[in-house]
């Protein structure tokens, strides 16, 4: 006999292409087993071009996988878009949007959970919810989480005001909620669109499971993360070996096996200098074994093991792009009090000031010296914290 749920959940995911990174994460923090127990049935829609090892993540986290998307969710971010090429990406997905929200129903049992929006998701969303609303009069409960800051431009146009006239649209149908991602894009999207403070959602890189067992993640091992999280340039992944040339025989304690260091990665890009890093990389944990190299997606207690048994993590981000762009990593260092060094000034030392992380900010040469410093440092949460850190799940069903 099929089973009829009180409610019926949509993640709308176009990202959500491969098993990696933050779209896949995403699907640990929704805890869908949780949701179907409140008898709320959780399906995602996400892109035609997703294979199916996500097919199979999605199910394995009971909920129901449909691909729909066929809108290139990133590219516009990552590559330089001609206008009339963004234009039509931009098209795209508004149809596409459109036929999602005319198929999931009115607002009574149904909702539709739109995450890691940017003003070009926004502005397409806010048309096809007017085109939608005006061809059927009703709309279902959407959810709307902000997640990039309308100062972080990601292309040569000046998108900030799209952004905020998207989210003033958006705004005024009754059936939708906005929410900011961090302090920081709350304060700037309520001052375009004219409201006091945008509330935040709780962050989504940590599942109410492991928020509830943080206590159990306590034992530290003598060891630097080095790098954690997919291969991005823009991250300092090719500077790795740079940096691994700066450490081994400059400090004691690496070089005794004292301290372990680590790097994670995963790399499904054809970039051809990523390519050659990772190679790099190779080479220098064959010669030296005290690098020890973890490659490919991990599960998020895998995750969870990795970085809170480290007692520090190195963060060394490109300056103008992470200058108002937000990282789950500070997030995962702040919930498993792991220190963070930052070889650069960028959102990331800002938001580890106000969750109480301890961090420090040094220059690459001095590396070297940061690292003994770190050991032992923590976390003290604040009230910003807290906040934060309230078990995703169990916020989002209070929503529905």
């Amino acid at each position: 006999m099929t089973q009829i749920f009180a409610h019926r959940l949509i993640v709308a995911d176009p990202g959500l292409t491969s098993v990696s990174g933050h779209h896949a994460a995403v699907l640990d923090v929704l805890n869908c087993e949780a949701l179907l127990e409140q008898n709320v049935k959780v399906e995602v829609w996400h892109s035609k071009g997703a294979d199916e090892t996500v097919t199979k993540l999605v199910e394995d986290k009971k909920a129901a996988s449909k691909q729909f998307f066929s809108a290139a969710f990133y590219n516009y971010i990552f590559e330089p878009a001609r206008l009339k090429d963004q234009q039509r990406q931009i098209k795209t997905l508004v149809s596409e949007y459109q036929t999602l929200l005319l198929l999931s129903g009115d607002s009574g049992r149904n909702s539709v959970l739109f995450h890691t929006m940017d003003w070009y998701h926004l502005w397409a969303l806010s048309l096809a919810a007017k085109w939608a609303f005006k061809a059927s009069g009703k709309l279902p409960n959407i959810i709307l989480l902000l997640m990039f800051n309308p100062l972080n431009q990601t292309s040569k146009y000046h998108t900030a005001p799209l952004y905020g006239i998207a989210c003033k649209v958006l705004s005024g149908f009754e059936q939708v909620k906005i929410f900011a991602g961090d302090y920081e894009t709350s304060i700037e999207v309520s001052s375009l669109i004219g409201v006091d403070r945008l509330p935040l959602h709780p962050c989504l890189v940590v599942s109410d499971v492991n928020v509830a067992s943080i206590e159990s993640y306590t034992s530290k091992s003598k060891s630097l993360l080095l790098y954690c999280g997919d291969a991005k340039a823009n991250k300092g992944f090719n500077e790795l070996p740079h940096l691994l040339e700066q450490l081994i025989g400059r400090v004691s304690s690496i070089d005794s096996g004292e301290i372990e260091l680590v790097i994670h990665y995963t790399n499904l890009s054809s970039d051809i200098e990523l390519q050659e890093t990772e190679q790099k990389l190779d080479q220098i944990a064959y010669k030296f074994d005290k690098l020890r190299l973890i490659k490919g997606f991990i599960p998020e207690a895998q995750m969870a093991t990795l970085i809170s048994s480290s007692s520090a993590m190195l963060m060394n981000y490109d300056e103008k792009v992470y200058q108002h762009k937000s990282s789950g990593m500070v997030w995962l260092a702040a919930i498993y009090n792991t220190p963070l060094i930052c070889l650069t000034d960028t959102w990331v030392n800002r938001e580890a000031a106000r969750l109480g992380l301890s961090h420090i900010h040094t220059q690459p040469f001095l590396l070297h010296q940061a690292i003994e410093g770190m050991f032992g440092s923590g976390v003290m949460p604040s009230r910003y914290y807290k906040n934060i850190f309230r078990p995703f799940s169990c916020w989002l069903s209070n929503q529905l």
